[in-house]
């Protein structure tokens, strides 16, 4: 989304574009359609509050453990993203991978999929230990609304199959 640099530049002003942080301009340019309308005095404020708001939302998708949607899972030596989960007994889970599709994530750790799913599979999962960068969304400010999607990367669990 560089492609935004020079459009932000003309907005807000080159000085104003060179006192962000390397988060803010890559929240910045990101999500460039979500704050073009912001003042130049405001800019700065705004991404600075956001990005610490969103650090939450990022810490909140660690602190589980049990699997869940988002999350990656290891399949005949090929990783895939969990699309649909549940639990069907003590450690047992039922799931789906993603085909293709888009993950919402809160700081509540509330987490939705939409899009294509694999075919379901039963399995118990162990924890690996390892961490895997994925892209989510989540509302600017918490706040639904229309043209209020933020797209960032977090860091998800990644589980392995240790059963058929």
């Amino acid at each position: 989304m560089r492609r935004y640099l020079e459009e932000s530049k003309e907005i807000w002003g080159e000085e104003e574009i060179e006192k962000l942080s390397g988060n803010e301009l890559d929240l910045l340019l990101d999500n460039f359609n979500l704050f073009a309308s912001f003042e130049p005095k405001h800019i700065k404020a705004a991404l600075s509050k956001e990005l610490d708001r969103l650090e939450g939302v990022k810490a909140a998708i660690l602190m589980h453990k049990a699997p869940l949607p988002g999350d990656y899972i290891i399949i005949h030596d090929k990783v895939e993203r969990i699309a649909k989960i549940g639990l069907v007994d003590g450690c047992t889970y039922k799931l789906q991978p993603l085909r293709y599709g888009s993950l919402y994530a809160d700081a509540g750790n509330y987490r939705s999929i939409s899009g294509t799913f694999g075919d379901p599979l039963t399995a118990e999962l162990s924890d690996t230990g390892i961490v895997k960068d994925g892209k989510f969304w989540t509302f600017y400010e918490g706040e639904p609304g229309y043209h209020r999607g933020i797209w960032l990367t977090g860091r998800f669990r990644v589980w392995r199959k240790i059963n058929s």
